[in-house]
């Protein structure tokens, strides 16, 4: 495992534990890996992520406003932001090494190509009207 300051690795040491009881809409999607994601909106900029397998595994994905209106010209909802995000980790991190609790906005940081691949996506989702 990494070192605890990283952003997106999951440090050695386990942490935080959220709890997921205020969840307000669900969304059950398979991963590009195959297995299935849950996103559930915890607030308007903390979701819940449940990765759907032996053992089930659950993060905090945080995703500011600012972030998600200038990365996606709002050309997808966030929750579709929230899952090419836990999409894109998975396709280049095994899901146990992903922290438990990220802000989206710092995987840019680890993958410098992560918005030019959103912004692609993006382009593809012509129907989504903010």
């Amino acid at each position: 495992m990494t070192k605890s300051s990283d952003a997106i690795h999951q440090s050695a040491k386990p942490g935080f534990s959220p709890k997921f009881e205020h969840s307000k809409t669900t969304n059950v999607r398979e991963s590009q890996l195959g297995q299935p994601i849950r996103v559930e909106s915890l607030s308007s900029d903390e979701f819940s992520v449940i990765l759907e397998r032996g053992n089930n595994l659950r993060f905090v994905v945080f995703l500011s406003d600012d972030y998600y209106k200038n990365l996606t010209l709002l050309r997808i909802e966030k929750k579709r932001l929230v899952e090419f995000s836990i999409n894109f980790l998975l396709q280049r991190l095994t899901a146990d090494s992903i922290r438990h609790v990220f802000d989206v906005s710092l995987i840019r940081k680890h993958f410098p190509e992560f918005e030019s691949e959103v912004k692609v996506y993006c382009k593809r989702q012509r129907n989504f009207k903010a």
